[in-house]
């Protein structure tokens, strides 16, 4: 079998370098043993030139015109390409260089992306929020954690690298050249050479374990960069746990050694505290010989945006080693919490040092091993292959396939033959599939057809079950109705494991089904505004339920009216709504005159972290806005007391569609949640929630909950469901929740609150969002506070499946209809 080719190209390929290790060493390692071959390039010549022969393109934290010109180039030759981005190398003054063109580049390199890879869910959402306010595009963003780093993993890393650097490649007259200065003349920075580094980590392991020093100190282990001008983390960092150390110093002798890149931080921070510490230089030998002695490794980090994104190899490098980890926190340690003490760093080092330190480093490193799979060579090679060859299949489909459109009777729901005109003219290469019963249901659709000169293929629901296979072959994508018929389930299992994309035909006749009402398509008058509305938000909310909200509302009023997504120059309107308000604050910023004098209504649903500058700002531009529409109540509050005058707040809760979402009763203990995966979702206490009630059933709707790290616990816990499900199928699993459980820690809505309550559902709530505002506790629902005990909300779910209150009745009146009016009330 012919092995795929993957290029990476990265800025070195030195093995000293963590991000070359990490994020493209160890995942090739990893790849090479499921088919594929790697090949590594540090020129943007050389990798243009070798496109043709290659399958796929991985670009390694580099954001520079030469990745452009690569990625550009990859793209109009039809390769999968990625952009692999480890730490927020986009954040202002990033390496005290210029920022904004390396955000411009990253711009224009979305378009001819397959995917964003990064470490951690959170850094998946710091890029998803740079495309949302400077990208006119979005592409999907996927989690491959980074290895957990030992001296095998580097041993391999650099045989790996040995026996791969050397292929095809010629020293150039110049690297020949410094190659002989640096020998003569022994550079003290010239590398290890790749035999030089597996010879010193062999004598490093066949020395035995250090003995304790007479002295008796315990050895605190600080190690990684020494910091930068961007950020706080780095050495300085360990300034936060400088009470600790002094206190725990005086009744437990320490030794704080640190091994970083700058002697003179070190010297300047560290060395004039009067604790007992020593400083090394990095380097392989002196990092095996720091873990080999320590014991706890204090992991402190910065507090600024930059830290709280990064990665957590630090603390899985030591944990790796049997060293307990006593760390700041952030995102990616999150997940390693049951097993490491986080922010409180003199009760993690009295845990580790004092009289019972030994049990609870053997009870934590335990807790490690059980989940250590999820950070191996292994899981790394699963990921990247899962994301490599459903790309293959979609790249093979995209050049040579075509559309299946597949009618059912469950279709007939969601057509008539002014949308299945304007299906096959928007389709126009698309090759129809039709049921049988999809023509009994409305025989004018065949009329379609026929005026339309368009023979489509015609069989019984049996053969297109048993044709699902064959009709795919050669499909690049699929549209049908996407419900939990035979029919649909066949069709999609076969398409996903071909890599072809589905689409919902419910969806696609919502989004594409023509315009809706009064909704504006053509060029604008030049007498008048072309419409009344203008509806914006972000490129990666367009078919979810920003970009529908948007539509509720101005399909619910008379004037003409349009929906953009997020473009540099605002179309000509009298009245704006902006479905973040990071995308009001763009425009406010730069294009002032767009919207001057005109109305504009900003909807608020939650607070990001912004800093004080930056809420100085919103305060000041809220205040130039016509209305801020809060989504609940305690938001509103916040920012009038952050500065905001009263008078501009709106509280306006949410809406559902009463005819959607209908009454049922409740008559068992299904626990449902309807969300997707974000840590501030509070996914620990869903998690303590199943294990502790397993006479209970746990339905749980939504995506991306593959990054929680205890997923596969949940997953195969007897009692718990995990669905991924079209929006239009919500409704028939609201039918089956009698609970919805909401444990959110920030939140504006959520809308699945309003939706469950609309359908009878009894809601315990998180006191977030606007459930304050709607649950009247121990009448129509409960709430709890935020940081409550799994055990009191146990309690709170036994009170809810007693409650006989009709909920729907309680917020009946929270229609998209109502909804729609008060804001459209506010530009009266």
């Amino acid at each position: 079998m012919k092995k795929l080719k993957i290029g990476w190209f990265i800025q070195n390929v030195n093995i000293l370098s963590a991000s070359a290790r990490y994020r493209c060493f160890y995942p090739a390692i990893a790849l090479s043993e499921k088919s594929f071959e790697s090949v590594f390039f540090t020129r943007e010549g050389e990798v243009i030139k070798a496109l043709d022969d290659l399958d796929a393109l991985v670009v390694v934290k580099r954001i520079d015109f030469a990745t452009l010109s690569v990625v550009s180039e990859a793209y109009r030759l039809g390769k999968p390409v990625y952009l692999d981005i480890c730490d927020d190398i986009l954040a202002p003054g990033y390496r005290a260089r210029p920022g904004p063109w390396r955000l411009a580049v990253f711009c224009a390199c979305i378009p001819y992306l397959n995917a964003l890879v990064v470490p951690s869910p959170m850094m998946a959402n710091r890029l998803k929020e740079y495309m949302n306010e400077y990208s006119s595009g979005a592409v999907p963003v996927k989690v491959v954690r980074d290895v957990a780093e030992t001296n095998a993993t580097v041993k391999s890393a650099a045989k790996f690298m040995s026996s791969h650097s050397q292929k095809g490649r010629k020293k150039s007259a110049w690297a020949r050249i410094l190659s002989f200065i640096l020998v003569t003349t022994k550079l003290k920075s010239q590398p290890l050479s790749t035999k030089e580094l597996l010879t010193t980590l062999d004598a490093e392991e066949s020395q035995p374990a250090p003995a304790t020093p007479a002295k008796g100190r315990k050895k605190i282990l600080w190690f990684g960069n020494y910091g930068s001008s961007h950020s706080n983390f780095g050495i300085v960092s360990l300034l936060s746990a400088v009470p600790a150390l002094e206190a725990i110093n005086r009744a437990i002798p320490l030794e704080l050694v640190v091994v970083s890149n700058s002697k003179e931080i070190f010297d300047a921070v560290i060395g004039q505290l009067g604790i007992p510490a020593t400083y090394h230089p990095w380097s392989f030998a002196a990092m095996t010989q720091a873990l080999r002695s320590a014991d706890v490794a204090l992991l402190t980090s910065g507090n600024d945006k930059f830290s709280k994104i990064k990665s957590s190899n630090r603390a899985l490098q030591a944990l790796a080693a049997g060293v307990p980890v006593v760390a700041t926190s952030n995102e990616a340690l999150a997940e390693l919490g049951d097993c490491i003490v986080l922010d409180d760093y003199d009760a993690g080092l009295r845990r580790y040092l004092g009289p019972e330190g030994a049990e609870h480093i053997k009870s934590d490193l335990e807790k490690y091993r059980a989940i250590a799979k999820r950070y191996s060579i292994e899981t790394t090679q699963n990921e990247w292959a899962s994301i490599l060859k459903a790309d293959f299949k979609k790249t093979k489909a995209a050049l040579e396939g075509n559309t299946l459109i597949v009618l059912t009777k469950e279709s007939a729901k969601h057509l008539n033959s002014e949308k299945l005109n304007h299906l096959i003219e928007t389709e126009k290469d698309a090759d129809f599939l039709l049921d049988t019963e999809f023509l009994n249901k409305n025989s004018s659709m065949l009329h379609v057809f026929l005026e339309r000169e368009i023979l489509p293929s015609v069989v019984t629901s049996g053969d297109l079950v048993r044709g699902a296979p064959s009709r795919l072959e050669t499909a690049r994508r699929l549209i049908l109705s996407l419900n939990r018929t035979r029919v649909s389930a066949t069709f999609a299992k076969e398409a996903e494991s071909r890599g072809v994309e589905i689409l919902d035909l419910n969806t696609y006749c919502i989004m594409k089904g023509g315009p809706a009402h009064n909704e504006t398509t053509g060029i604008p008058s030049d007498n008048a505004p072309a419409q009344k509305w203008v509806f914006v938000t972000h490129q990666n909310t367009k078919g979810w339920i920003l970009d529908a909200i948007c539509r509720e509302i101005g399909s619910r009023q008379p004037d003409p009216w349009k929906v953009v997504y997020n473009p540099p120059k605002l179309p000509e309107s009298e009245n704006y709504f902006f479905s973040h308000y990071s995308l009001y604050l763009k425009h406010w910023r730069k294009n002032k005159t767009d919207i001057c004098g005109k109305k504009t209504f900003i909807w608020h649903t939650h607070p990001r972290e912004d800093s004080p500058e930056e809420i100085q700002e919103l305060v000041t531009a809220f205040n130039e806005a016509t209305k801020i529409i809060f989504a609940c109540s305690e938001h509103y509050r916040l920012w009038v007391e952050r500065g905001m005058n009263p008078d501009k707040g709106a509280l306006i809760l949410g809406g559902a569609d009463p005819e959607l979402f209908k009454h049922h009763e409740r008559k068992g203990k299904v626990v449902g949640l309807s969300s997707a995966f974000y840590q501030r979702k509070n996914p620990d206490l869903l998690y303590a929630l199943v294990k502790q009630r397993p006479d209970w059933e746990f339905i749980l709707l939504g995506r991306n909950w593959e990054q929680y790290r205890k997923f596969d616990e949940l997953r195969n816990s007897p009692n718990f469901e995990y669905v991924t499900a079209p929006y239009s199928e919500y409704p028939e699993y609201y039918s089956r929740f009698d609970i919805l459980l909401s444990a959110s820690k920030i939140e504006g809505g959520p809308i699945p609150l309003l939706e469950a309550m609309m359908s009878n559902v009894v809601p315990v709530s998180s006191k977030t969002g606007f459930a304050p505002d709607l649950i009247r506790h121990g009448e129509n629902g409960y709430l709890f506070d935020i940081d409550a005990a799994p055990a009191d909300v146990v309690k709170l779910i036994e009170l809810a499946l007693d409650l006989k209150t009709d909920v729907r009745a309680t917020v009946i009146d929270y229609s998209w209809n109502n909804f729609a009016k008060q804001i459209l009330d506010l530009s009266r």
